[in-house]
């Protein structure tokens, strides 16, 4: 679970009254931000509070009691995690009590109940709700926050992925070279294979006895990856593709990927030096951390 005190909303509300001018201040917030569960069997009851020592929280932070209602909602589908689909029945998961007293400053506390109905389709599925507490005091004063709840009835989505690709890994033995492609004195405005201006070209080998689909593609520069003196990250990955983007690699062969690169024409953009990054995927959905850098010096006048 994430700590950090999120979805604060605190309001100044200046009202103009007969003995003066007085000032209100109203906001909420929780330490129950994005919980994510997996393995919970359909049919069973769970107590968040008893299962993983995580109760609901909400604190007041106004200067003022107020009550809070707790409401239990399907996100909408911009909301919604990939690898997740929204709840189907908010009612699965119970928030007691729902109505919250709060004193200025306080933190009331609340048991979560999540029980999934005991019905085979609701097996090995990923659901994610939306907890919204808000102030319950009539008139225009008001405050709320909002949190997430995520539980896979079985392994969960980040599960599911590491143990495709160790099952992956296991059956693979390819590798890809070269690790680093140096290419200098690229033309602005023109097409270029990089692999004829390069002494090793780009190329897959699989020794293993099955073959594999992959997928090749230039992606942003990862943070914890060095660059060289004087290379900067590309500012468009676009400017590098790659024929073919996707390549069925057969048992004990070597395919030749071409790096394209067009760096667009005009002034700006020479002597510079850019860095891209190709990342290589499985087909079938695995993903690898596998990336060949490419370095690209674009020519001067």
């Amino acid at each position: 679970m994430n700590n950090t005190i999120a979805a604060i909303l605190l309001a100044l509300f200046s009202i103009a009254g007969i003995s003066g001018r007085a000032q209100a201040t109203i906001g909420l917030s929780t330490r129950f931000v994005d919980v994510t569960l997996e393995y919970l069997e359909a049919g069973r009851s769970y107590n968040l509070r008893q299962l993983r020592n995580i109760p609901y929280t909400v604190r007041n932070r106004g200067d003022a009691d107020t009550e809070v209602k707790v409401d239990v909602l399907i996100p909408r589908k911009e909301e919604v995690t990939e690898g997740y689909e929204a709840i189907p029945d908010p009612n699965w998961v119970q928030v007691v009590p729902n109505k919250l007293k709060i004193a200025a400053g306080q933190t009331a506390y609340a048991e979560m109940i999540i029980q999934v109905p005991n019905k085979p389709e609701y097996v090995g599925k990923h659901y994610q709700v939306k907890v919204y507490s808000h102030t319950n005091n009539p008139g225009l004063l008001s405050a709320g926050t909002q949190s997430r709840l995520r539980f896979s009835t079985g392994p969960g989505p980040e599960t599911l992925k590491d143990e495709a690709k160790n099952k992956a890994m296991m059956t693979m033995d390819f590798d890809i070279t070269p690790q680093e492609i140096y290419a200098n004195d690229v033309e602005p405005g023109q097409t270029v294979n990089l692999n004829q201006m390069i002494q090793r070209k780009l190329k897959v080998t699989n020794r293993a006895e099955t073959p594999i689909r992959m997928k090749f593609k230039s992606v942003s520069w990862v943070s914890n990856l060095p660059l060289p003196d004087g290379y900067v990250a590309a500012p468009d990955t676009s400017w590098v593709s790659f024929s073919p983007a996707e390549s069925l690699v057969k048992e004990d062969r070597v395919v030749t990927i071409d790096p394209i690169i067009k760096i667009p024409a005009g002034d700006e953009n020479r002597g510079k030096k850019f860095a891209f990054l190709m990342k290589a995927d499985i087909v079938n959905g695995v993903e690898l951390e596998i990336y060949t850098k490419i370095y690209v010096t674009v020519r001067k006048k």
